[in-house]
């Protein structure tokens, strides 16, 4: 089984891009490995956008600003990402985080609308989402269109696009992992 990757464009439209090819062997694998993370942060409010109590999550950040914090954990990160580059290229990665959310209602929490870059932050930054379980959790754009989490689904979408998380009810834990990423300036995203 291939990761299904849909690609988020303009102000309103998915199209769905070709399947990438992570084989379900390496995909276990890095379910594996994030259910054996000691080492979670909590994000008391989930960004500028959130501004009630239930707008929190756990996170695990593998690379934050392009410093490795866990480096042993950057061969799935390059496992997510080949499938988008032809040979001899490579993505600049800037921020790598597994997001853990926890069901704490019966009904699906929005959880603030934000954008993983700005301008000036860096410019031509992707969002790169890969979700680990089916639930009815999602990621919502600005525009209307939702994403839902399926196992093995990725999007990848312009880090300035806004969005976000709307927390599941279906299941107790939702994982996903975030890698914000650009190109090294040989264009080659599989197109």
């Amino acid at each position: 089984m291939a990761m299904s990757i849909a690609i988020v464009t303009g102000t309103d439209t998915i199209d769905v891009a070709t399947d990438m090819v992570i084989v379900m062997d390496i995909f276990q694998e890095i379910e594996s490995s994030i259910k054996k993370i000691k080492y979670w942060e909590v994000s008391y409010r989930l960004n500028p956008s959130a501004d009630r109590e239930e707008q929190f999550q756990f996170l695990h950040t593998i690379i934050e600003e392009g410093n490795v914090l866990y480096p042993e954990e950057l061969p799935f990160v390059r496992s997510i990402l080949k499938p988008l580059y032809r040979e001899g290229s490579r993505a600049n990665v800037h921020r790598v985080r597994i997001n853990m959310f926890i069901r704490i209602s019966d009904d699906p929490v929005e959880m603030g609308y934000h954008e993983d870059w700005t301008v000036e932050d860096n410019p031509g930054i992707y969002s790169l989402l890969l979700y680990n379980e089916d639930s009815d959790g999602a990621t919502q754009f600005k525009d209307g269109e939702k994403i839902l989490s399926k196992r093995n689904r990725a999007i990848l979408f312009d880090g300035m696009k806004t969005h976000q998380t709307v927390q599941q009810t279906s299941c107790l834990f939702r994982y996903n992992i975030n890698i914000n990423f650009s190109d090294d300036g040989t264009q080659r995203l599989v197109e």
